[in-house]
């Protein structure tokens, strides 16, 4: 019955004790008698009425390759969350989205939430830590695959021979510290209280490092300034990476460009 009126066929339903489908408006009306129950059951059929879901990819190459099978220029928009600050990336393909003339329903989606690579994770969760001499010495041996040879700094095989003499030395009492011109600290140390014999021992300023902020991502160079503290005789030490947002950000928009050049699906900035 299409284009009833809404009271008659209340009353024709109720009459007849059955459900009654109307059209109120352009809109479907169902009309379903107490004790009824309506049941949907589309797996009956042989294939779903239409696509819907929410599909997880892992890594940017995936995500291009299911949005560009499964969306069309029409109805596909690809919305980009990302806050630099916290390091939050997100990635949301809306396949079914409405288009210029009709609404759609917007609930078939691709999601790709780019994975920070454990590299990045280990250097930026200790960012700003302040660790004993023997655990940045061996932070330091366990991560030393990550410092890169830049012109003017130490290379991965100075930096592992510095956490080696540090950790050697863990009993040592430090008696000063000296900067010198190359960018180096020279400590003087004894190995007791009244020792007479003074040693030396180096510390860098500063290395580079080598890291891509994403799991399969293309990798950037970033500083590390070494700090210290001398508390009693005693050394603790820490690093300081040098913007690491700034690092981010540039990671986050290269993975922008990739995604908007081999998807080709118009592209915005926000959350659907």
């Amino acid at each position: 019955m299409a284009n009833g009126n809404i009271t008659d066929t209340e009353t024709l339903a109720r009459e007849m004790r059955k459900p009654v489908i109307a059209e109120v408006k352009g809109r479907p009306l169902f009309l379903i008698p107490e004790g009824y129950k309506a049941e949907v059951h589309e797996e009956l059929l042989e294939q779903p009425v239409r696509k819907k879901g929410v599909i997880h990819l892992s890594d940017t190459e995936s995500f291009i390759t299911f949005i560009k099978r499964e969306g069309s220029l029409a109805t596909c928009l690809i919305y980009a969350d990302v806050d630099y600050q916290r390091g939050a990336v997100k990635f949301t393909a809306v396949l079914n989205d409405n288009d210029e003339e009709h609404p759609h329903w917007r609930d078939y989606r691709a999601i790709y939430v780019p994975q920070k690579s454990f590299e990045w994770l280990r250097w930026t969760e200790k960012n700003c830590k302040v660790m004993s001499q023997v655990e940045f010495a061996q932070f330091l041996e366990d991560n030393n695959k990550d410092v890169a040879s830049v012109e003017g700094m130490p290379t991965g095989i100075d930096i592992l021979a510095m956490a080696a003499n540090f950790e050697s030395k863990q009993e040592i009492i430090i008696k000063s510290a000296i900067l010198n011109h190359n960018g180096t600290v020279d400590f003087s140390y004894t190995d007791r209280e009244d020792g007479a014999t003074v040693e030396r021992m180096k510390m860098f300023k500063q290395f580079a490092l080598g890291l891509a902020p994403f799991f399969n991502g293309e990798g950037y160079r970033i500083t590390a300034r070494l700090r210290y503290r001398k508390e009693g005789g005693k050394l603790s030490f820490w690093y300081e990476l040098d913007r690491p947002d700034v690092i981010l950000e540039k990671a986050a928009v290269a993975m922008i460009k990739a995604i908007k050049d081999g998807a080709g699906f118009p592209f915005l900035f926000g959350s659907p």
